[in-house]
């Protein structure tokens, strides 16, 4: 006899951190948006401290953001080309050092 469970997701959301985008360093006042316009990872892939992670563009600059920590990307919330504004949560991935 099967039974059919509500599906799991494949990640415990209490273990993971957010990753956000980050501000252009213009007025804060001021809104912006960008788009991420690179993903260096895949949904599983791993990374170490330094390791770029994504690139965003916002108006007029490039941005390619690196890790801080290591850890494992678990989702990816904005797509290729998506719009982002500066706080934004863009992934969520789990860290495995704390240094």
């Amino acid at each position: 006899m099967s039974r059919n469970l509500p599906s799991q997701p494949d990640f415990n959301p209490l273990e993971t951190t957010p990753l956000i985008a980050p501000h252009p360093g213009i007025d804060p006042l001021v809104e912006i948006s960008g788009e991420i316009t690179a993903w260096y990872l895949s949904k599983s892939d791993e990374f170490a401290a330094g390791d770029l992670l994504y690139q965003i563009t916002w108006p007029g600059l490039v941005i390619d953001v690196s890790a801080e920590k290591s850890g494992m990307l678990v989702r990816i919330l904005a797509k290729l080309r998506d719009p982002v504004e500066p706080g934004q949560q863009i992934a969520l991935v789990r860290l495995t050092s704390t240094d």
